[in-house]
């Protein structure tokens, strides 16, 4: 009976974090990381460089305007259209699963604590859209550039349209307490 108990004192206590907390330090990181497709424009390619600050792997981008012998530095320096189709899919593939994680979250959200979170997702998405299709001008030539930010492009106006819904709801219909007082039963008041 005394080996029973002796796994409890083992537990590790982890952190409380609060998923809507979490949700909105997550795309706090995805806007820093993405936030080079606001100003994106078209003719501009894209870089990737990557540090160590407090013993975190901290990814950024830059642009670089196009100039004669570009090419060059960019092949010195290992960068390339198939180096960006890379860095986009790895850095979007990790935006996607947190706007997939928002969509379960937002559709089952009685008391909408996700639908702050999820209107600033929707307006930095509306903001990083025009680099995105500057970033397909720029690269037309190249057919896997173009089905990569198309594909993008596409994931994330799904997720606009499957959210549309619940941020409209939360509009038309904000949350209502019912509170009983004397001499007035049942009358209610917005939240």
């Amino acid at each position: 009976m005394l080996s029973a108990t002796t796994g409890l004192s083992t537990l590790v206590a982890q952190p409380l974090i609060l998923t809507p907390t979490r949700l909105k330090n997550t795309l706090e990181e995805n806007k820093k990381r993405l936030i080079i497709f606001v100003e994106l424009k078209e003719g501009e390619k894209l870089g990737r460089v990557e540090e160590t600050i407090d013993d975190k792997k901290v990814i950024g981008y830059y642009k670089e305007e196009a100039y004669r012998g570009q090419w060059i530095a960019r092949w010195w320096y290992g960068e390339g259209r198939n180096k960006t189709i890379e860095y986009l899919d790895e850095d979007f593939t990790t935006f996607c699963k947190f706007l997939d994680e928002m969509i379960e979250k937002s559709s089952v959200d009685p008391f909408c604590n996700y639908v702050k979170t999820t209107k600033e997702t929707r307006d930095f998405i509306n903001e990083i859209l025009p680099g995105l299709n500057n970033l397909k001008k720029t690269y037309k030539d190249c057919v896997e550039m173009v089905a990569k930010v198309d594909s993008i492009i596409l994931t994330l106006l799904d997720f606009k349209e499957k959210t549309n819904e619940s941020v409209t709801r939360k509009n038309e219909k904000p949350v209502r307490l019912m509170v009983g007082r004397v001499g007035r039963v049942g009358q209610s008041y917005e939240v």
